[in-house]
């Protein structure tokens, strides 16, 4: 392995398991790992993410609905969807 700072695009491995050993090593030889999410970067959401951030909001209930399911179902549709809807959430929320 080289010593490289890793910038990937999303989806990073096909387990978590994985992508969890690459981030520990990335964090054990202070390399830079990042996962591209283009959605975090739209409009609408740097919007919501300034909207949300006001001090006085404590609360925030964030709802995802689905306007075509992929071909193969909705497990391929979830599957599809799921690690934007996880940084989505990260990201608004710190």
């Amino acid at each position: 392995m080289t010593n490289v700072h890793t910038f990937v695009e999303e989806t990073t491995t096909t387990s978590s398991n994985d992508t969890i050993k690459l981030a520990m090593l990335a964090d054990e030889q202070r390399w830079v790992f990042m996962v591209r999410y283009n959605r975090r970067y739209a409009p609408l959401v740097e919007k919501v993410k300034a909207l949300i951030s006001a001090p006085y909001i404590r609360t925030c209930v964030i709802e995802k609905c689905w306007s075509l399911v992929h071909p193969s179902g909705y497990d391929e549709t979830f599957f599809d969807d799921w690690n934007h809807q996880i940084d989505l959430l990260r990201n608004l929320c710190g």
